[in-house]
């Protein structure tokens, strides 16, 4: 009777720690020219050209937006991908918590755009985080660029694992409203 009642027991417990752990199971999530697969607690705000998701505790975060602007002045167009990058890494440095770690080089991608990607490190409310910042570049007519940026976030601790989940959704990201650049 002993011994049944500490089976019991355990078995009781076990399930109580795999239930208390378990995550969220994935669903599709649809809003206004987007759509995606993620957990299902997860949240998102929706734009006509960006999207911003993540997890409840706000610990894991996706932010993605894309539009037409002005070129940047270069010789070449990689060179004025690179200014656009250089811009957007010294706006998100105004943030007094983060720092870039790795500045990654301008690359010609098989989808006919440029393509910059970058890590950082940031404190946010005590909490250490990472990130991984990717700037796309083309250019339309001269005149007229299109831009793409994506940075997605994840508690340092566990970045690798993070990133691969931040990934997994936005692999899964569709995207229904007016032009974008695409290459996942």
């Amino acid at each position: 009777m002993k011994k049944r009642v500490l089976v019991l027991l355990a078995v009781s417990l076990s399930s109580l720690c795999v239930a208390g752990s378990a995550r969220a199971a994935d669903t599709v999530h649809n809003g206004p020219n987007w759509s995606w697969t993620g957990p299902s607690n997860w949240i998102a705000t929706y734009g006509t050209y960006g999207i911003s998701i993540q997890s409840p505790s706000q610990s894991h975060a996706i932010d993605w937006g894309f539009a037409a602007i002005l070129c940047y002045p270069g010789n070449t167009v990689k060179q004025q991908a690179a200014r656009f990058a250089r811009a957007q890494r010294a706006n998100m440095a105004l943030s007094p918590r983060l720092r870039f770690t790795n500045v990654g080089p301008v690359r010609f991608t098989n989808g006919g755009f440029y393509r910059q990607v970058n890590l950082y490190k940031a404190t946010i409310k005590g909490k250490r985080f990472k990130g991984q910042a990717s700037f796309d570049y083309s250019t339309y007519d001269g005149t007229y660029c299109n831009q793409s940026s994506r940075v997605m976030q994840a508690p340092a601790r566990n970045f690798s694992a993070g990133l691969r989940k931040l990934n997994r959704i936005y692999h899964s990201m569709a995207y229904s409203g007016p032009g974008a650049i695409e290459d996942k």
